[in-house]
This record gives structure tokens, C-alpha cells and sequence, in this order.
């Protein structure tokens, strides 16, 4: 078991020193020390995750697991706490949310990759067993190809899990309050009483996504909001077998919402890698598109540079 790199005391000091940071999750910092984190947002040992996915000792001991969105690492460390060899991927800078500090106080090993899902390339951070992707989807422009890069980083089999926000319960629109929208699961055929406009059941049995550029929950950094059935599309079209997923509500934990009038849908799926993703385009004779990541572009520059180093040299001689 991980114990502590630093005595409580100190752990605690160095913590309350650092309340400044961009705390988000609150977590242990080691599992069982009884230290929390400053965060808002109580994680409870991300319980409710290990009991859907099954990520037991027994079952982490000896994989490779990257944690893309990691932030302030309460997934990734828990990951490592269990037996996991830990990659935490995150655009933020780990100085500034609190990543390196907890690394710190637990003596950590996880390694922090400060990358885009967007540039996930095996080249660069080679191939993982798992890869976790939670809280990250409806924050992006392009969702679909960031489950394709998630494929990319993945091995053969391998296990892919995640989840984040849908609009399974509401689709609010830009009311200022957010109380006002459609719940999908009460607009239903017998509503419509007429089956040639609508023969499912209730709308969330479609594939169905809202496009929210504005705020989305007063949160404007949200972009796709898809229901249930729509996430799952696109794990599948990115190359992976669905095999198990759930949806629950809860209020939205904000001072605005202190009377927890408003709810949330979370969205959350298990899936195994079973190929590439499909063709954007199947049509012969097309060419596969695919758009290159960040590190493919940077070797490319720096192959360019080379060479127009020697034909340089070649020519001065």
C-alpha cells in the first residue's frame, strides 16, 4: 500500500498553503490517509466507477492506463494507488491545479502528459491497456475524432471507458436560470399519437445530439451535448464494442443551484477495442482522410529542416 512521501502534518500544511489553486475534485491524497484535497466536488473514491467498470487490485495490477482529462489527478492517483502504471494526460498546466502538488505529497509515479486528446499518438506515448475517458467529450469541438485518437492510443482488446454530461434528462435552452428545456424521455409517442411522425417510444431512443456554443448549464466551455444512444454511436464508429453503459441525474453541484432545482444527466459506458474506426468516406476511388497530429507535424518540420540543411550544405559545396 502507497503511503505518504511527506508526515501528515506537513502533507496537511502543504495543502492549505495551496488553496489558492485551481482545486476542482476533492479526493484523498493517498487512499486511507484521511487527507483530502481542497476541491468542491466530494469523489468518494470515484466508487460508483470501480463498481461499473470493475477496477479492482486484481484487475489494474500491471496495466498501462491513460487518464485523459486528469486535471487535478483524483483518477489517475486512485488508478496508481491500485496497481496501475499511470499516464495523466491533460491540456492544463500541473502547477496550476494542484496535479504536481499531490504528486509530490504522495511520491508519486504517474506521469503527466500536458497534451490535447486531439494529439494522442502512439508514436509519442505508445500504446496503453486502458484508456480512461471521463468528463472531457462534451467539452469538444470535434468529439468523433477525439474517440478516434483514443482508438489510436489503445491496444488490441483493449478496454476504453468514460463518461461526462448528456441531454438525456434536459436539453435547457439559453434560459439564464437553465430551468427551462425538453426532457427527451416525456416527449413520447403517445403524445404525438401518430406513428408515422414518430414511432419510438420516446425521443432518447434516438441517436441525438445538442449543439450548445453559447452555455450549456451556464458552463461555456460546453459545445456537444449527446444523449445516451448518441454517445454510444460514436464509441462504436470510432472502432469499439459496447459493453455496458448507464445514465443517472443529479443536481447540479453549483452555488447557483443551491436549492438543487436543476439536475444534470451523466453518461456512462465500458467498451472494447475492436478495430479501426470507419472510413469517413467508403466511397471508391476516395482517398482516406485523416487529419495528422501535432507530434506527426512537428517530425515532418523537423525532417524538413534537416533536409533543407543539407541541400544547403550541398550547395555551398
Amino acid at each position: 500500500m502507497r503511503k505518504l512521501k511527506y508526515s501528515k502534518a506537513k502533507c496537511i500544511a502543504r495543502l492549505e498553503e495551496t488553496k489558492s489553486l485551481d482545486w476542482y475534485h476533492k479526493f484523498e491524497i493517498v487512499l486511507g490517509s484521511g487527507i483530502e484535497t481542497p476541491g468542491r466536488l466530494d469523489v468518494k473514491g470515484y466508487e460508483w466507477r470501480r463498481n461499473f467498470v470493475g477496477l479492482t487490485e486484481d484487475f489494474l495490477r500491471g496495466k498501462r492506463v491513460l487518464d485523459i482529462g486528469a486535471y487535478s489527478g483524483a483518477f489517475s492517483f486512485i488508478l496508481e494507488d491500485l496497481g496501475a502504471e499511470v499516464v495523466a494526460a491533460d491540456v492544463y498546466d500541473p502547477d496550476l491545479n494542484g496535479f504536481n502538488v499531490v504528486h509530490d505529497l504522495r511520491g508519486s509515479n504517474v506521469k503527466h502528459a500536458r497534451m490535447s486528446v486531439y494529439d494522442l499518438d502512439p508514436e509519442e506515448i505508445g500504446l496503453f491497456d486502458i484508456v480512461a475517458f471521463y468528463g472531457v467529450f462534451y467539452h469538444l469541438k470535434h468529439p468523433v475524432l477525439a474517440f478516434e485518437r483514443c482508438n489510436s492510443v489503445l491496444k488490441d482488446g483493449g478496454l476504453f471507458i468514460g463518461g461526462g454530461t448528456g441531454l438525456d434528462r434536459w436539453f435547457h435552452d439559453s434560459d439564464p436560470s437553465c430551468l427551462e428545456g425538453a426532457n427527451l424521455d416525456f416527449i413520447t409517442k403517445e403524445m404525438v399519437n401518430n406513428p408515422k411522425i414518430m414511432s419510438v417510444d420516446n425521443l432518447n431512443q434516438l441517436r441525438l445530439c445538442g449543439f450548445a456554443p453559447d452555455q450549456f448549464l451556464k458552463d461555456k466551455s460546453n459545445w456537444f451535448i449527446p444523449n445516451l444512444q448518441c454517445l454510444l454511436a460514436w464509441v462504436e464508429a470510432a472502432g469499439f464494442d459496447v459493453t455496458g453503459s448507464h445514465r443517472n441525474a443529479m443536481p447540479i453541484d453549483r452555488s447557483w443551484n443551491a436549492d438543487k432545482r436543476v439536475f444534470r444527466s451523466s453518461l456512462n459506458f465500458k467498451a472494447v477495442k475492436t478495430g479501426e474506426p470507419r472510413l469517413e468516406y467508403s466511397i471508391p476511388p476516395m482517398k482516406r482522410f485523416r487529419i495528422p497530429t501535432s507530434y506527426e507535424v512537428d517530425t515532418l518540420k523537423a525532417r524538413i529542416a534537416e533536409l533543407e540543411a543539407e541541400v544547403s550544405q550541398l550547395k555551398s559545396t
